[in-house]
């Protein structure tokens, strides 16, 4: 047997579906936003970049005008001013950009207990750092042939039947306050 000097890497196949996504990354961080281009611009994929909401939003708003809207866009969570959070619900309330899948990037352990979370409209909320490979699957995910347009259900999963929402009774059993308020009012 030879042992090998270098790990081989076996290349990413980039789906044909993602060939002319736009992306746009959002983040007030020069070396975050110069890491994402570069794992961008590897796949082949046009990337732009900004350093906060409001540029964030006067790209979007160009990219639209010029019938070359972002498909993409990558948010920081953490941004002086406007907020991911924030950011996505101003880019959500924008009919043009209604198709735009919206990605949350974060290094605050507490993003995920948000109740802003479930209301802002993203389609995937990933801890940084992220990996090359994970950004990849998402993206592939969302774009690539295989894309759903809904939840995968389970053969073994029961059927969900209709209930009388004046009689039903659902318990929430959570220790977080501000998570319990957002669950209640999503089922009521």
């Amino acid at each position: 047997l030879q042992v090998q000097t270098q790990t081989q890497r076996r290349p990413l196949l980039m789906p044909r579906e993602l060939e002319n996504v736009r992306v746009l990354a959002v983040d007030d961080n020069q070396t975050n936003r110069e890491l994402l281009h570069e794992q961008f611009a590897s796949w082949g994929l046009s990337i732009d970049s900004a350093s906060g909401g409001r540029e964030a939003l006067e790209k979007l708003a160009l990219g639209s005008s010029q019938q070359r809207p972002f498909q993409l866009v990558l948010l920081d969570f953490n941004m002086p001013g406007m907020d991911g959070l924030e950011l996505a619900r101003a880019i959500r309330i924008q009919p043009d950009y209604e198709d735009a899948r919206l990605v949350m990037l974060s290094s605050s352990g507490t993003l995920f207990d948000d109740p802003r979370l479930a209301r802002s409209g993203l389609s995937a909320c990933l801890p940084k750092p992220v990996r090359q490979s994970k950004l990849f699957d998402t993206v592939v995910e969302m774009f690539g042939p295989q894309k759903r347009t809904q939840p995968p259900v389970s053969p073994s999963a029961p059927v969900a039947k209709k209930i009388n929402k004046q009689r039903a009774k659902i318990l929430v059993a959570e220790d977080n306050e501000d998570l319990r308020a957002a669950i209640c009012a999503l089922v009521s």
